[in-house]
């Protein structure tokens, strides 16, 4: 009786350390997540957005002509599809710029492709 006792009871501390972790977890993840939404548009109309984007994650922009980043973090474009090398521009939290599709890289006649966000 007292093994299966000290067996839920050592289940019961499981659960508890588990659930605790979980929450403290979700917390640095929501913590590590601009606030807001990044827009952005192409020259032939076509539109795009991210709602609370993650830090340090790339994505595509596909070589939008117009970005307005309506997060709290600083938006930092790149000329590569993978936000490698330096980034071409820095866009400050509530800033937006246009005439994007005007910027190329000269060695690969490629314009801007993607975003990263960071404090």
């Amino acid at each position: 009786m007292r093994f299966r006792h000290a067996i839920a009871s050592i289940g019961r501390i499981g659960l508890t350390v588990g659930a605790a972790a979980a929450l403290v977890i979700g917390l640095a993840t929501n913590a590590q997540a601009a606030t807001g939404t990044f827009r952005y548009t192409h020259e032939g109309g076509g539109e795009g957005q991210w709602a609370n984007p993650p830090d340090n994650v790339c994505f595509p922009l596909s070589e939008p002509d117009n970005v307005d980043n309506g997060t709290d973090k600083t938006a930092y474009l790149y000329y590569g599809s993978d936000c490698a090398g330096n980034h071409v521009a820095d866009l400050p939290p509530g800033d937006n710029m246009n005439g994007l599709s005007e910027l190329y890289n000269p060695e690969t006649l490629r314009g801007i492709e993607s975003v990263k966000f960071t404090d």
